[in-house]
């Protein structure tokens, strides 16, 4: 029982001195829901040989999909990412640190398939879908304080910021791949890393609602599979996978939190258990 209380104080001491207090504030949980319009892009290589036929896959296609999208994320002035006593001179602009979900993309591609060199009337339709998830960091720059030494002050556009960040992540991606006329068939899932860059603007609503719209740049990886003629392997397939997207969402803080700079580890005492 001695050896079972000794460990408790100890998970104990492990959990407390995890806990983060300090003062309320300055900072925020937030949820948001996104809808975007990807423009995705896959370019294909990739070769192989039937018998005396020597074959390559080249060529790139775009397709357009709506992506859906979630995120839950922890919003803070950039001066108050430091403890106070730190005296670092940061600015007062906001600093967000999220977890995004996406679904919903699927993207149909139609590329060449080459024969001895020579552009066959065969083509390849290509079928991609699947789901991201990437940890993205954003600053949002106020910019009322610039319009209104050029043009004066203009109230309804002070809630107005401008956003600048990126991400990097998981997706994971299902291709199907057929060439009918060849009979070439190949199929492939894979969990890959994903990142992505991105600007747009936010319009702060209420004082825990805003709208946000922007563009993103999204690099989904880089695919390599298996074409098989019945199930014989006479080749691989290749598809670089990006995508251009228009994003609009709406952001909803929903619980107010310390900010960094305010944080404090309690470390609590414990008596020698006898």
């Amino acid at each position: 029982m001695r050896g079972v209380g000794r460990a408790s104080e100890v998970l104990l001491l492990v959990a407390c001195a995890l806990l983060i207090s300090g003062a309320a504030g300055a900072a925020d949980l937030y949820v948001s829901g996104t809808l975007s319009v990807s423009a995705g892009t896959g370019k294909t290589g990739g070769s192989g040989s039937v018998g005396a036929l020597d074959f390559s896959n080249s060529g790139s296609d775009t397709d357009s999909s709506p992506v859906l999208g979630g995120t839950l994320g922890y919003a803070f002035p950039l001066s108050e990412m430091v403890p106070y006593r730190w005296e670092w001179p940061l600015p007062g602009w906001m600093f967000r640190v999220e977890f995004e979900g996406m679904a919903l993309r699927d993207y149909e591609f139609l590329t060449r398939l080459n024969v001895n060199g020579v552009p066959s009337t065969d083509k390849y339709f290509t079928e991609g879908s699947g789901w991201g998830l990437l940890h993205n960091y954003w600053i949002d720059l106020p910019v009322h304080a610039p319009l209104a030494l050029a043009f004066g002050r203009i109230p309804m556009l002070e809630p107005l910021t401008v956003h600048m960040g990126g991400g990097v992540g998981m997706g994971m991606t299902e291709f199907e791949t057929t060439a009918d006329g060849a009979g070439f068939r190949g199929k492939k899932e894979e969990i890959h890393l994903a990142w992505q860059v991105g600007a747009g603007f936010d319009y702060q609503i209420t004082d825990r609602v805003s709208f946000g719209a922007g563009y993103r740049y999204v690099d989904l990886g880089s695919f390599d599979y298996a074409i098989k003629q019945g199930a014989t392997r006479v080749g691989n397939f290749t598809v670089d996978l990006t995508s251009h997207e228009l994003r609009t969402g709406l952001r909803v803080a929903f619980f107010s939190v310390a900010s960094p700079g305010s944080w404090t580890f309690k470390v609590p005492r414990f008596s020698r258990g006898r």
